[in-house]
């Protein structure tokens, strides 16, 4: 790396930070001692987040005077952003960037040098990292700047891990182009996909939570094809019952009993083990069981080398992609690839000529396909089908992985591309208590507790849930189920350790806090009222399951072609909201089956069948 350059940045980290961050907070520490120790620990924030912008500048080869372009461009942040734009939880980098290109436009100098791209996407990770230590530092100073307050040595401990993992890569200012622009591809995907999104912990907390922290292995059972396969006579709206669902998969088909049911003496396969030893790996799974939040661990841990695995003599390259985000009329190749799993143009307009071509020819690639049943079958078997097939056919050396739902995966599907199918199982008791407690030490991590007492004290709070409901039958069924194992947790938080007795009120008790209350709780105020919020909820819910049913009524509209007649509908704007809108449908399907409390098997994440999996995470 380039002197120049990595002094060039940080020097405009440290002003911008002391900017945005030290003299706004001076005037409100009277003691001296204290306040020379914010100063330090915003300078310290301020030289951790400067080193992956000072790689992307010298990744890029700029000269002084192009470096002194990018960085003046993006000066007049100080005086533009505020910390609590910073700290809000709602805004991220991709929705700041578009907005403030209008107060920061492009630099005349990179214009004619045709940088526009490397501006853009430096813009985006300035903004990455100011997001992720603005809400830190909002919560120390509402917290008097305790000298105990540890969240702002974590966030500096975790930014410098990632520049040390980076730089077991090598610098990438001596490294072929190839090699650079690996180096910056893993570095976004650490900075971009290590903190929960989604989530019910991120209803506890504004403090970034670690996706590492709450991650659970799953396991997985092989499935053996018989001769009967999911047609498209089946009806699928009694596919909606999770129960019925089961039963279908583990009848004559030859799947087993119950196929994804996890029985106490039916351990399975770590779902990583099982991909280790499978080139071509199809996992199937209810709602809420963790497809999603497995392809995004695995991700993560491939970039950063934690989790290694040779391709072609080298760590292996993660591709993920989501079937939600693709246009089935114009399925990326190429570079389109990179822009897809990046969600940016500018990204792959860095990488250098036909780069990730290269990588996948050598085999470097694992290309993950996130929820495969997330499209209209008719559009899923006449154009995703046919394209993962001529990946696989161009690529053969590459792996690949494909989550599904099983109403949405007919069994047999990819067995011609040679993919080997397995079932995503339900928790066991041992991988209950783990997530309890993981969900338990994340909050009380979020919360600033040192992490030897958070992961003590987490276990004996996690305990303490799953001891909780074990007298309550229908929680210890819904609880194998990720999702509601993590609403269970987050009832059991908000409501002092009282689950209540009935799986309708536990519902409703998640939807409102979801939507409403516990925002409420937290300080977080809305325009909209409670009763607004749910009537939103209840229609979301009612007019779900009514798209639900057109898919298995010949000759009825399309749900894509309703869906585009419904976009007048509120759309969730939060991770809570997301949630609800879940739960809500859950209940309404409940309902709609004779009452929410008078089911079994099915309790565990009834009507969830047909919600998009985008809204359904792990946590």
């Amino acid at each position: 790396m380039s002197a120049s350059t990595l002094d060039q940045v940080v020097d405009f980290c440290q002003t911008l930070f002391r900017q945005l961050f030290s003299q706004p907070f001076q005037g409100q520490i009277a003691d001296r001692l204290r306040r020379n120790q914010v100063v330090r620990q915003v300078e310290g924030a301020a030289d951790a987040a400067s080193q992956s912008l000072a790689r992307l500048l010298s990744h890029q080869r700029l000269g002084e005077e192009e470096v002194a372009a990018v960085l003046g461009g993006m000066a007049p942040l100080g005086e533009i952003l505020k910390l609590e734009d910073l700290a809000n939880p709602n805004m991220t980098p991709e929705a700041m960037v578009p907005s403030l290109l209008e107060r920061l436009p492009v630099p005349e100098t990179l214009r004619k040098s045709e940088r526009e791209a490397l501006y853009r996407v430096a813009l985006h990770s300035l903004l990455q990292a100011l997001t992720y230590i603005g809400p830190v530092l909002a919560e120390w100073q509402k917290l008097n700047f305790s000298s105990a307050f540890e969240l702002p040595r974590r966030v500096i401990d975790r930014l410098n891990q990632i520049s040390a993992q980076l730089d077991s890569f090598g610098q990438p200012g001596g490294a072929a182009a190839d090699e650079r622009y690996e180096l910056l591809y893993r570095d976004y995907l650490l900075q971009r996909f290590h903190r929960v999104e989604a989530g019910t912990v991120r209803m506890t907390t504004n403090m970034d939570v670690d996706l590492r922290e709450l991650f659970v292995m799953p396991r997985v059972k092989l499935r053996r094809l018989g001769k009967e396969s999911l047609s498209d006579g089946h009806d699928a709206v009694g596919l909606m019952d999770l129960a019925a669902a089961r039963q279908l998969f583990g009848g004559s088909g030859g799947f087993g009993p119950k196929a994804g049911v996890r029985e106490e003496n039916d351990e399975g396969t770590p779902a990583l083990e099982r991909l280790k030893v499978s080139n071509r790996l199809v996992i199937v799974g209810v709602p809420g069981s963790g497809k999603s939040t497995f392809l995004e661990w695995l991700q993560l841990q491939l970039a950063a080398v934690e989790e290694e695995m040779v391709m072609a003599g080298a760590q292996a390259i993660p591709l993920l992609l989501r079937v939600r985000q693709l246009d089935p009329l114009d399925l990326p190749q190429g570079a389109a690839l990179i822009e897809k799993a990046t969600a940016s143009r500018d990204r792959a307009d860095l990488m250098p000529y036909e780069w990730l071509e290269r990588q996948l020819e050598q085999g470097r690639v694992i290309l993950m396909l996130d929820g495969l049943d997330e499209l209209d079958p008719g559009l899923r078997d006449d154009h995703i089908l046919p394209w993962l097939a001529g990946l696989c056919q161009r690529y053969p050396r590459c792996r690949y992985v494909v989550s599904s739902r099983p109403v949405g995966y007919p069994p047999g599907t990819l067995r011609a591309l040679e993919f080997a199918e397995c079932d995503l199982l339900d928790f066991g008791s041992a991988e209950i208590e783990e997530y309890t407690r993981h969900w338990c030490t994340a909050v009380r991590l979020a919360r600033n507790e040192p992490g030897e007492e958070a992961r003590r004290e987490g276990a004996v709070d996690g305990a303490a849930i799953v001891q909780g409901f074990k007298d309550h039958p229908y929680i210890s069924n819904l609880a194998r189920n990720p999702l509601m194992l993590s609403a269970v947790c987050l009832v059991n938080y908000f409501e002092q350790g009282k689950l209540p007795k009935d799986r309708a009120l536990l519902y409703k008790l998640c939807v409102e806090g979801l939507v409403h209350v516990w925002d409420q709780r937290r300080g977080i105020h809305s325009e909209f009222g409670l009763e607004e919020k749910m009537s939103a909820c209840r229609d979301l819910a009612s007019r779900g399951q009514d798209l639900s049913r057109l898919r298995a009524v010949p000759g009825q509209e399309r749900p894509q072609r309703q869906a585009r007649r419904n976009r007048h509908l509120p759309q969730p704007r939060s991770s809570g909201e997301t949630h609800a809108g879940t739960l809500a449908y859950a209940a309404t399907a409940a309902s709609a089956r004779g009452g929410a409390g008078r089911r079994s098997e099915a309790g565990r994440a009834e009507g969830l069948q047909s919600l998009p999996e985008g809204s359904r995470r792990q946590g």
